[in-house]
């Protein structure tokens, strides 16, 4: 199974939160001015649709939460196959899941999607029980492999952290540019087990973020697209996760 239907899977879920996130207009009461203030008004429901969706956002929101739920039934009728790009994917949606449903229980999201909490949660033990077979099938289809990344994928993936835009001193500035158009799979690999630990012996496990000079030099690579570039990304994510669980 390739990095197509992961990448979907994870858009999907972020798309959710990105939905839910920020209040939506709404639709003016028919009594209401049209500066949309006051008590919203409940359009017809459709098929599937729950009753009271009543603009845009609410539409899209329930757009992207079926599409989520195809994509993770695609994910649970070929579990077998599922690779660990793929299991990292459900990870994550499994986590961003779960913390959507964390803020539901403290009351921060808007009142307006309160009819996708339900199906979500469904989605999320879905996602759970997948990713277990998953888990397993790896593990015994490749046990030297699945060790360099079982810190990534054992657990559900949290993204907490907010957007933002890092600035580095020159020091950690690097010259080096990389305009191959071939990605190197292996050096990728090897830099990202660096990261979580997952080069080292048993009993050094919890030793994590010994990043080489070569790797160093992969990794903060100018001019770089494709593969190349998105694996950068993900190795200052899984940095910055690894650095979060460190003592």
């Amino acid at each position: 199974m390739g990095v197509g239907r992961q990448t979907r899977l994870v858009l999907l879920v972020l798309c959710v939160g990105a939905l839910w996130s920020g209040p939506s207009q709404g639709t003016p009461h028919r009594k209401d001015p049209p500066d949309g203030r006051g008590e919203r008004e409940a359009r017809p429901a459709g098929r599937g649709d729950p009753v009271g969706r009543s603009d845009r956002q609410d539409r899209a929101l329930w757009d992207v939460v079926e599409a989520l739920e195809w994509t993770v039934d695609f994910f649970r009728r070929s579990y077998r196959d599922i690779n660990l790009d793929g299991l990292y994917g459900l990870r994550i949606a499994e986590g961003q899941l779960g913390l959507m449903l964390e803020a539901v229980e403290d009351g921060s999201v808007h009142h307006t999607v309160r009819h996708v909490i339900h199906r979500l949660g469904r989605i999320k033990v879905r996602i759970t029980r997948i990713s277990h077979h998953a888990l397993h099938m790896l593990r015994s289809r490749d046990m030297e492999y699945f060790r360099k990344f079982e810190a990534v994928v054992k657990e559900p993936f949290l993204l907490r952290t907010p957007w933002k835009y890092l600035r580095t001193d020159g020091e950690e500035q690097r010259e080096e540019t990389m305009t191959e158009t071939w990605f190197p799979g292996n050096l990728s690999d090897h830099c990202l087990a660096e990261v979580t630990g997952g080069l080292n012996s048993e009993k050094h496990r919890d030793r994590k973020c010994t990043v080489s000079e070569r790797c160093w030099r992969f990794i903060t690579a100018s001019h770089t697209s494709g593969y190349t570039l998105s694996h950068q990304i993900l190795w200052t994510i899984l940095g910055e996760h690894v650095s979060d669980k460190s003592p």
